[in-house]
């Protein structure tokens, strides 16, 4: 079985994906990743760095050719803002982008369109994605929608 580290979940979700995960073992993963970070795309990132460094030297009024961010703490803005996939479950074949919910909501088709590529424009995914909501609950409404998106919706 593979090994899995639970970073930022709330309570509810931390065992709907212990649950997933033990659902998982009998179909084999290669890799299960959690906490998925998702960054701008490079020519985003230094416009957006520019621009705070700018707004930073001109709060503390820095002149001159000292940077007014440190690398750690460019580290630490793209790390805030980046979005965070909640896991990534890789197969020989395909990438199951993960999302868990305690039941089906409407901004969690919004994250998994979304996840989906960036993830496949970061990772420079040549697999077919798979787009996985995972929950306890149930919303028709929102599960109509997932299907007509290509969204998988397993409850555990």
């Amino acid at each position: 079985m593979v090994s899995v580290r639970f970073r930022h979940y709330k309570k509810d979700e931390l065992a709907i994906g212990k649950r997933f995960v033990a659902w998982l073992a009998d179909k084999r993963p290669k890799k299960i990743t959690t906490d998925v970070r998702l960054y701008p795309s490079p020519k985003d990132t230094e416009r957006y760095l520019a621009e705070v460094e700018a707004r930073v030297a001109r709060q503390f009024g820095m002149v001159g050719s000292q940077p007014a961010l440190s690398d750690e703490e460019k580290k630490m803005l793209l790390d805030e803002r980046a979005l965070r996939i909640d896991m990534v479950v890789e197969f020989t074949f395909v990438v199951w982008i993960v999302e868990i919910k305690d039941e089906p909501r409407p901004s969690a088709v919004g994250q998994l369109v979304t996840y989906e590529v960036l993830y496949r424009r970061q990772f420079r995914e040549w697999r077919p994605t798979k787009k996985v909501l995972v929950c306890e609950g149930s919303n028709v409404i929102v599960e109509e929608v997932c299907r007509k998106q290509g969204i998988d919706v397993i409850r555990v």
